[in-house]
């Protein structure tokens, strides 16, 4: 009968010291499932998205802005504060800048190659309006001239009638053939 008695203590006992192990261990895989936001304002869009996958949370960009302080791509806002605790798995809501609305116009004559300055335009945000083939001592597909000129100020998303912008790209080849290549004159703001 001792000996009942005895191992029914040692079984309570194991019994006991399980149930603390298991709690303790549910308390820290609870708290593991919790990790502190951090601050993404600022940070280029895959790099805010990387972190917050690391921490096992989910990124949203609910708006893009114009911004004249945040380059392209930059977190401008997140829809919880940097030092929030919250779980894992969350969405995180953030504005992303879509870069400055006033662009200036990059240097497009001397180009080898119309095609190359069509990329210098999309790379800036930018479109190419109407172009004209004339004669020159070029190579074939030179950008001679341009209009807006290198440097000045253009609005993304107006085309020429909203900025008055009224040349075109001279592209030297030979006869002189004038080719609407997005149906405006002159570089206009993609939008």
């Amino acid at each position: 009968m001792k000996e009942l008695v005895f191992w029914s203590k040692v079984a309570a006992l194991g019994a006991l010291l399980g149930s603390a192990v298991f709690f303790c261990v549910m308390q820290a895989s609870l708290k593991g499932g919790t990790v502190t936001m951090p601050d993404l304002t600022g940070l280029p869009r895959g790099s805010a998205e990387l972190r917050l996958r690391a921490l096992g949370l989910n990124m949203n960009v609910s708006e893009e802005r114009y911004s004249s302080s945040a380059p392209y791509g930059a977190v401008l806002a997140q829809s919880l504060e940097p030092g929030v605790t919250l779980k894992r798995g969350r969405s995180i809501d953030v504005v992303v800048s879509i870069g400055d609305k006033v662009l200036s116009v990059p240097q497009l004559a001397g180009s080898p190659s119309e095609r190359q300055a069509e990329l210098i335009l999309e790379q800036n945000g930018l479109a190419v309006g109407r172009t004209a083939t004339v004669s020159s001592d070029q190579p074939a597909g030179t950008v001679l001239a341009q209009s807006p000129e290198s440097g000045q100020q253009v609005t993304r998303g107006e085309g020429e009638h909203a900025s008055g912008w009224p040349g075109a790209a001279e592209v030297g080849d030979q006869p002189l053939r004038p080719a609407e290549v997005a149906g405006h004159g002159g570089a206009r703001a993609a939008g």
